[in-house]
């Protein structure tokens, strides 16, 4: 054995002896967690694979024990914690520190993604999905601004950084991958299997391969269930009605002829015959006054509530079946709350002289009877209201921005906002015959449910309830 020299000895004696010095001043909690701590070491110098293992699968049951005992306050403390640790030791450490970090975290990561099966990948991608969609909805403009602006610069320096020869590797590496994967979609069939697998949340169907999430978010998304249509309506969209078959095939057309709302859009034509039909840019909902103009035609909600309206409508829409546009729209009076509660604004408008200036007002959000005292509602529905007076003494408009102001005549069109309640079921009054409400802000607000998560969970397949927009062929494109 080689001699120590004299600067070894020398240090290993002050160590030894601040050692002693320490041990005589801790506490005997302290000298427990010590004595603990070397008993542990020792033990996992001496142990063996197997041992190893076991003890890691203890500590981890442990740990997860712990979790699931924890309230919410003591879960955000803890995570609070690791993050302030976790950034004091990355501001800490080197650049070759942390590119040995990086490394060993991601061979680590590509063990673990190697070792997991189809299941648990899906479950994982499910996961993180989720995980990245809620941070995203509930980061605020700013935070999102700074994410979007932060990849920015990310992009642009590692694209400024790469050689030309990368580049060019970078370039045709993903148009290889692109024209693989066109010839593997060209060429591999693909069988979806049966629609067998079902939400225990929310009873949604779906396909084996289709995200457990695609329906309700694990159940966070919950909305009422919408009623059948009624008879006359239903038959028409299972086939079951004489007129069925002209029906279906002319859907947007009968709508169109029944809307209470126009719709502007750009139309892109297409050469040949096409199953569907392509806009260009944002589509328009736009709803004018209650009745037309002295020598005007009545169009869209006007033809409601003048004479002559089923001549009315088929002057506007040609090739119909006069005899089913008049039962459509006989259905729309008995059911449809926004038909009767606009035709009960314009008889108390047309009868009460003191009423002429009137406003009818379609509220965004529910709004409680009597908070103004100029507010009438009307007895069809709660969300329709007339305002004798749009301004209060100060001249301060008590409408929202949002809300749906519509005059007895005059006034030119009033472009309703996506976020409003009405968007829908003034528009599509065939698939929301009941005028049932569309997707509205307040829903996010108060409930976290987005558009998107809204009409995801509309459009699946349940058992035992009848979907009239999985029925509605053109309409529902």
């Amino acid at each position: 054995m080689p001699k120590r020299g004299r600067g070894s000895l020398s240090r290993s004696t002050r160590a030894a002896s601040d050692a002693k010095k320490r041990r005589a001043s801790e506490t005997p909690d302290e000298r427990a967690a010590r004595v603990e701590r070397e008993r542990q070491h020792r033990a996992e110098r001496a142990e063996g694979e197997v041992e190893r293992q076991n003890r890691l699968e203890s500590n981890r049951m442990r740990t997860a024990g712990s979790r699931e005992a924890e309230g919410e306050v003591q879960r955000q403390h803890r995570l609070e914690c690791n993050r302030l640790r976790t950034a004091g030791s990355r501001e800490a450490e080197g650049e070759v520190q942390r590119q040995h970090r990086l490394e060993c975290n991601r061979l680590r990561l590509a063990e673990s993604r190697d070792a997991e099966g189809e299941v648990e990948r899906q479950n994982r991608l499910d996961h993180d999905r989720l995980r990245a969609v809620e941070s995203r909805e509930a980061e605020e403009e700013a935070v999102h601004l700074h994410r979007l602006e932060a990849q920015r610069q990310r992009q642009v320096q590692y694209r400024a950084a790469e050689s030309a020869e990368d580049h060019d590797r970078r370039v045709h590496a993903q148009a290889e991958w692109r024209r693989d994967r066109l010839l593997e979609l060209a060429h591999q069939p693909h069988v979806l299997g049966r629609m067998d697998r079902q939400c225990p949340h929310c009873s949604a169907l779906r396909w084996t391969d289709e995200p457990a999430s695609i329906c309700c978010h694990a159940g966070k998304t919950v909305l009422e269930q919408r009623r059948d249509p009624p008879d006359v309506l239903k038959r028409l969209l299972t086939g079951e009605h004489p007129f069925s078959s002209q029906f279906l095939k002319d859907i947007r057309k009968y709508n169109g002829a029944l809307h209470m709302t126009s719709l502007g859009s750009r139309q892109r034509e297409q050469p040949g015959w096409n199953p569907s039909f392509i806009l260009h840019g944002q589509m328009h909902h736009r709803i004018g006054s209650l009745l037309p103009d002295p020598g005007d035609a009545a169009r869209f909600c006007q033809v409601f509530f003048v004479d002559q309206e089923l001549q009315n409508r088929l002057q506007w829409t040609a090739g119909l079946n006069d005899t089913l546009l008049q039962e459509l729209q006989a259905v729309l009076h008995d059911c449809n709350s926004y038909v009767r509660s606009l035709k009960s604004a314009v008889d108390l408008l047309r009868s009460d002289p003191q009423l002429q200036s009137a406003r009818v007002v379609i509220n965004p959000d529910a709004r409680p009877s009597g908070e103004h005292v100029r507010r009438f509602n009307l007895p069809e529905c709660s969300e329709v209201g007339i305002l004798t007076d749009l301004g209060d003494a100060d001249g301060v408009v008590q409408a929202q921005w949002r809300s749906v102001v519509l005059r007895l005549r005059g006034g030119g069109l009033q472009e309703i906002s996506e976020t409003h309640r009405s968007y829908d079921p003034l528009e599509y009054v065939l698939l929301l015959p009941y005028g049932e409400d569309g997707w509205h802000i307040g829903l996010k607000k108060d409930r976290g449910i987005t558009m998107m998560k809204y009409y995801a969970y509309l459009i699946q397949v349940r058992p035992g309830q009848f979907n009239s927009l999985l029925y509605g062929r053109r309409l529902f494109q």
